[in-house]
């Protein structure tokens, strides 16, 4: 039995929303105790899509190991402007595992705020070379 969320739930899970206030203050907390009904969230969360897909080269003739564990996603403040940024790794060509399509590029979202994200990857150097599946960060000073 296959386990899945909508968008909505998920962003609700995840307590801290990508976009911002009236007047462009970043969104951080949660929305309240799971169970609890009454509480109103001080945030209206609105589905935004982002021109990223997960590409793998997996076909299910000829399934490989490196295709089964998706990419990963990490959310920061690249920048430091204050407002989370998006981070998405992708697949390569399952042959050479080298990113040699621009499909298998990895993809960093600046947040402008607003619900409104920039694909800054080139200009961040993070295309990548090869298959990548997981993203790890952390702040040395901060």
């Amino acid at each position: 039995m296959a386990f899945r969320r909508t968008r909505r739930q998920v962003l609700q899970l995840l307590g801290a929303s990508l976009f911002s206030l009236p007047g462009g203050a970043a969104v951080r907390g949660s929305l309240g105790s799971a169970g609890d009904a009454s509480a109103t969230p001080p945030i209206h969360f609105a589905l935004q899509t982002l021109p990223f897909r997960l590409e793998t080269d997996e076909t299910l003739a000829h399934p490989h190991m490196p295709a089964t564990m998706a990419g990963g996603l990490g959310v920061f403040d690249y920048n430091n402007d204050g407002r989370p940024d998006i981070f998405f790794t992708n697949g390569a060509s399952i042959a050479t595992l080298k990113k040699d399509s621009p499909k298998y590029s990895n993809r960093l979202f600046r947040n402008e705020g607003k619900g409104v994200f920039t694909d800054v990857t080139e200009r961040a150097g993070l295309a990548g070379t090869g298959y990548d599946n997981g993203v790890a960060i952390g702040d040395y000073d901060n």
